[in-house]
């Protein structure tokens, strides 16, 4: 019968998840895990690539400005999780960020400036950006209008 090498904690070794000071510093290290205030949307045409190689083009071309890298941004908190939703041949891609403006949009001219993924041609194009502040504007007014419809 073959053995699992799964990981077994023991007294003196216990789960390293498990732990709470490793679950502290991990949390210390993301100082606005879910404070965005707005969300660039692009739209990304490209021919027969795969989800990877898009992520693999995106990460690989804001690189090139070692600042404002977007995994850089990612881990000071400023920029969220990509999110790539496949539709056909085009994706959308969202990019939840919590930077300055001048961050953005340095941010939005390198993503739109990647031409190929994979070797194939391709185009990132910003769609638009989403505000907090006019999402909650939009809830307000709806909630206005669903109290005058109903007394």
């Amino acid at each position: 019968m073959k053995k699992s090498w799964r990981y077994r904690p023991t007294a003196s070794r216990p789960h390293p998840l498990k732990s709470i000071s490793v679950v502290s510093a991990a949390m210390k290290s993301v100082s606005k895990p879910f404070g965005h205030e707005f969300e660039l949307v692009f739209e990304v045409e490209a021919d027969g690539v795969s989800i990877r190689d898009v992520f693999g083009a995106l990460y690989g071309q804001t690189e090139v400005i070692e600042s404002y890298s977007l995994s850089n941004l990612q881990k000071e908190g400023k920029a969220g999780k990509c999110i790539l939703d496949r539709n056909g041949e085009k994706h959308i891609l969202t990019v939840p960020m919590s930077a300055s403006p001048a961050e953005a949009a340095l941010l939005t001219a390198a993503i739109e400036s990647i031409d190929y993924v994979a070797g194939r041609p391709a185009r990132f194009k910003l769609v638009k950006i989403c505000d907090k502040t006019s999402k909650k504007v939009e809830i307000a007014k709806r909630a206005k209008e669903l109290l005058e419809k109903n007394p």
